[in-house]
């Protein structure tokens, strides 16, 4: 799975031909992509992100990404 700009869309249309591959746009795409992420694994890297740093910032930030792969 891969993300493409429109021109590389166009690209490989061409190269390819259009009934070579499948592609997504918008909402559908990115939980295709989501849904084979190891969402277990994730959470748990970021959880031990933030016990280890002491910076706020990171810890927001790590948060944040903790909280949209939690919801998910």
């Amino acid at each position: 799975k891969q993300l493409l700009t429109d021109q590389e869309y166009l690209q490989a249309i061409e190269e390819y031909g259009d009934d070579s591959f499948v592609a997504k746009m918008g909402a559908e795409a990115l939980r295709d992509v989501l849904s084979v992420m190891d969402m277990a694994g994730t959470v748990l890297e970021l959880q031990e992100s933030m016990r280890s740093t002491k910076s706020k910032q990171i810890k927001k930030k790590l948060a944040k990404r903790l909280k949209v792969i939690q919801g998910f």
